[in-house]
């Protein structure tokens, strides 16, 4: 059965952590893109049949439908294509499996509030500062208080939206001394202060602050400061 192409921007496919669209791993360069013909996948056949059906058929919800299975198509197509390993794989989801750099990033997301420094991490990892530092960039892309530092700013944007937790908490929670010092830290990598960010409402973006801004996943990542 011959499949209609299907555009579909939808980059979602990261374990179910706060907010994944802003995850400060995802930052790969958008290179080319393998799209594997339809049933190549595990278990693709059934959702290949059934989006053939509802493409057939203006039915009530179809919309919602085709939306879904698409959505599972594609986290099937990337799973699977993650999971053969090869040398295309990137470097973020390879770092995951990294005995030294693995460690790291468990490290950082259970408690982004320590003050973690590259000697303290690499002390936890069982390795030198040199070698954790010049491993975490190869995988990664960037230094790793410079992850750190996105990942903090990431989880307090969360904060802010889904809870009345008062600037001064979300500041601690994240690992910044001061209510102060996370604002100016957030305003400079989003563009916006926490408060007008908090009052906006719920959104699909973090606005973008200069040309260098890669979008990915309908949020902004920004290089390294």
């Amino acid at each position: 059965m011959r499949v209609p192409p299907v555009q579909h921007d939808r980059e979602q496919l990261t374990e179910h952590r706060p907010d994944p669209g802003r995850h400060p791993l995802r930052r790969e360069r958008r290179g080319e893109v393998l799209v594997r013909p339809a049933g190549t996948g595990t278990g693709t056949d059934s959702l290949v049949e059934l989006l053939g059906a509802e493409l057939g058929h203006d039915r009530l919800g179809q919309a919602l439908v085709l939306d879904r299975v698409l959505d599972l198509l594609l986290a099937g197509m990337v799973r699977d294509w993650l999971a053969e390993g090869s040398a295309e794989t990137p470097g973020w989801y390879r770092a995951e499996a990294d005995p030294v750099v693995g460690r790291a990033l468990a490290l950082m997301r259970s408690a982004p509030e320590r003050p973690w420094t590259v000697s303290a991490l690499a002390t936890e990892a069982g390795t030198s500062r040199a070698v954790f530092a010049r491993r975490f960039a190869e995988f990664v892309g960037v230094p790793p208080m410079a992850h750190l530092a996105r990942w903090r700013l990431a989880l307090g944007a969360d904060l802010l939206r889904g809870s009345d937790t008062t600037l001064a908490s979300v500041a601690r929670r994240v690992g910044y001394g001061s209510a102060f010092a996370f604002s100016t830290a957030f305003k400079r990598r989003y563009g916006v202060s926490p408060s007008a960010y908090r009052e906006a409402g719920p959104g699909p973006d973090l606005p973008a602050v200069d040309a260098r801004t890669r979008v990915l996943g309908g949020r902004p990542e920004h290089p390294a400061q």
